[in-house]
């Protein structure tokens, strides 16, 4: 099984956060929006006991590629949109849109249509125009 294949889940006994590895785009909002709980440097990288149901379930709904999301009395919930846009942008990370959006070249045909897309603001993700996490090899 390689990393793309990986599927981790996380609970505190209340929720379980799931995450699909093969969804993350690696944009670093988790890290920034709840550094305790998500952190690359311990192990495993979710640390469920810190911090509160109701904070860990808000930072996993801004998840824009969905590779986070939360299981509670059965159901599941990833971070996508319920369809009111919304644009967030992340200090040192990415510009995020939550919503579809389609992506256009200059002559106006659509070359893209991306659900919850981040976008690079520091020129070193190797997926421009989208963030890859190149922000935080280069750091």
């Amino acid at each position: 099984m390689n990393k793309e294949e990986i599927i981790k889940t996380y609970t505190n006994g209340e929720i379980t956060v799931v995450w699909d590895a093969a969804k993350c785009r690696h944009t670093g909002i988790c890290l920034a929006g709840l550094p305790r709980v998500f952190n690359l440097k311990q192990k495993p990288w979710i640390d469920m006991s810190a911090a509160d149901t109701a904070s860990i379930e808000k930072q996993v709904s801004l998840c824009p590629s969905g590779a986070l999301g939360t299981q509670d009395n059965d159901t599941y919930y990833t971070g996508q949109s319920d369809g009111a846009a919304e644009v967030v942008l992340t200090p040192g990370g990415p510009l995020t849109l939550y919503g579809k959006v389609l992506i256009k070249n200059l002559r106006g045909k659509t070359i893209n249509e991306v659900d919850n897309p981040s976008f690079c603001r520091c020129g070193k993700s190797a997926q421009p125009p989208f963030c890859d996490g190149g922000h935080a090899r280069h750091t």
